[in-house]
């Protein structure tokens, strides 16, 4: 009864790990069969492996192979907290990305505990996006934020334009007459 069934399951011819004529053939699933020099290369595949030259590649780190198995999406910020939504959960933007309507995140499905804002043209790592605290956030307490600028703000007047300044200051230097001489208007009085 109990060879029908293993019979059933494939399991009759098979023989047993710990069977001895295993061992002295070298069963490669042991670990013998590897200390024994092969007949078409004349050596051990360790002894092979380790005098032929290396065709390994270095491995990336353990933070890239997490980025590398990420996908890429565009997600639009809140304007109320300067939140986005992935799946449900919302993270929290950094102030400096507040002005930007769309932002490009990289996230693995599985593993919502590390996201990234990136640069979509550069597809380069920009800041890591937290989770928001919904307790922290509960309490009310708000940072101030600095007003966003409409673009930088021009240098103060100094009378004369800058390049203007510095061609005349290599005029000077040269020591020679200047190119041109400026003309006095005679007033008109007589």
């Amino acid at each position: 009864m109990v060879d029908r069934r293993r019979a059933a399951h494939g399991h009759a011819g098979r023989r047993r790990r710990s069977d001895p004529s295993l061992v002295e053939r070298g069963d490669p699933g042991l670990g013998r069969g590897r200390l024994q020099p092969e007949a078409e290369i004349g050596a051990t595949p360790l002894a092979r492996f380790l005098e032929a030259p290396s065709v390994l590649r270095p491995c990336p780190d353990a933070g890239d192979l997490k980025l590398a198995f990420t996908r890429t999406e565009q997600r639009t910020q809140r304007k109320s907290d300067g939140a986005i939504t992935i799946d449900g959960r919302r993270f929290e933007v950094p102030n400096q990305y507040r002005h930007l309507t769309r932002l490009h995140v990289r996230y693995a499905a599985w593993d919502l505990t590390r996201v990234h804002r990136v640069d979509d043209r550069l597809n380069k790592v920009l800041c890591r996006l937290f989770p928001q605290d919904k307790t922290r956030n509960a309490d009310g307490l708000r940072r101030s934020l600095t007003p966003i600028s409409a673009g930088p703000t021009p240098p103060p007047a100094s009378g004369m334009a800058p390049l203007l300044k510095d061609l005349i200051d290599e005029q000077r230097a040269t020591g020679l007459p200047p190119a041109y001489l400026v003309k006095t208007q005679e007033s008109s009085d007589e």
